[in-house]
């Protein structure tokens, strides 16, 4: 009978467990039976319990596995693996069942949710495509979050799915600084690149734009570029390089330095220049966002910025785990950092 209220009280949000003394009177049985189910369950890590608090609940369900989903494109699984395995370990210390799946497309993700819509999770991660658009696979969300799955986007909610939760970006601010920052070293002709129409690019992109202004520098359309999501998989895909290096003949010959809209974009970017015989920094810089991995992985280390005080991975799940369980969500206010790297200088004749 107290799983049964347990899994009723989850269902609607409620955490906190009635007294000792109500669930004597409740369930007709002594005080020392109900310690001793209560501790068992507190073994289980279904209860948790604070002195002259009584008993809450942490979030997972009693009687099978309490499920988390990381639902994420390619792009995500393949940049992020340490932000994967540290949600996973630490999701899977808490005694939640841990899953990732990858979605690709706008197919793939549609296919992904009816698949999980099967047997919904308590809680699902969304890395979405292209989180600045309006998504056609707004029903099957709405499904999962009238079946009473928490949703955490932390980058960004579809602008058409009602609910869940968006982690607090930064970004325009994020973009802003870096491109003041390649001002300040001299750039005058800064280009950005962007995969796709997502809402943190979009975001970075404001910040740029209000940098240049700010810094009375030109902003031609062309300065911007988009990679479209499907040219972003073929690219990664291209162990010859050869679309990349395609882009980065693309780039106007003015152009000192470029944005990237994350890591893995810079890195790939620096192998297409060299490969075209274009040195970094010295003919031009590039920078990136998120300090990835990646930002080491190659001969240049990069010029990137770094989320703070907590990264995107431990924000949101925090965010989930809040959603999940009683603890109110506490963090201090998002901000971005400059990690400088080699990857920038000063342009050509600055010194």
């Amino acid at each position: 009978k107290l799983l049964e209220k347990i899994n009723e009280m989850l269902a609607s949000s409620e955490y906190a467990l009635p007294p000792e003394r109500s669930l004597c009177e409740m369930y007709g049985v002594s005080r020392q039976t109900i310690r001793r189910v209560l501790l068992q369950l507190k073994n289980e890590k279904v209860l948790t319990s604070r002195r002259g608090s009584g008993y809450t609940l942490t979030g997972l369900r009693p009687g099978r596995p309490s499920r988390v989903v990381l639902l994420m494109d390619d792009t995500e699984a393949y940049t992020r693996p340490l932000m994967i395995s540290r949600i996973v370990r630490k999701l899977d210390s808490l005694g939640f069942e841990a899953a990732v799946v990858a979605g690709g497309d706008t197919q793939g993700e549609a296919d992904a949710l009816r698949r999980i819509l099967e047997d919904p999770p308590e809680g699902m991660f969304v890395w979405g495509i292209d989180t600045a658009l309006p998504t056609p696979n707004a029903a099957l969300y709405e499904a999962l979050l009238a079946a009473g799955t928490r949703l955490v986007f932390p980058r960004g909610r579809f602008p058409n799915v009602s609910a869940g939760f968006s982690c607090p970006g930064g970004d325009e601010q994020a973009g802003f600084d870096l491109t003041s920052y390649l001002a300040g070293l001299g750039h005058t002709r800064i280009g950005l690149i962007l995969c796709g129409a997502d809402e943190e690019g979009e975001n970075r992109r404001l910040g740029y734009a209000g940098a240049l202004r700010s810094h009375g520098l030109l902003l031609p359309d062309r300065y911007i570029s988009r990679i479209p999501p499907d040219l972003s998989r073929r690219i990664r895909a291209d162990h010859s390089g050869g679309l990349m290096r395609r882009i980065a003949r693309s780039i106007p010959e003015e152009i000192t330095a470029v944005i990237c809209q994350n890591d893995e974009l810079a890195f790939l970017l620096i192998r297409a220049l060299e490969k075209e015989g274009i040195r970094v920094p010295s003919q031009i810089s590039v920078a990136g966002f998120d300090n990835s991995h990646l930002r080491t992985a190659g001969r240049i280390s990069l010029t990137t910025m770094q989320r703070m005080p907590l990264g995107e991975d431990e924000y949101a799940l925090r965010a989930m785990l809040s959603l999940l369980g009683p603890e109110p969500l506490q963090g201090a206010p998002v901000h971005w950092e400059l990690v400088r790297g080699s990857s920038c200088a000063p342009p050509p004749g600055i010194f």
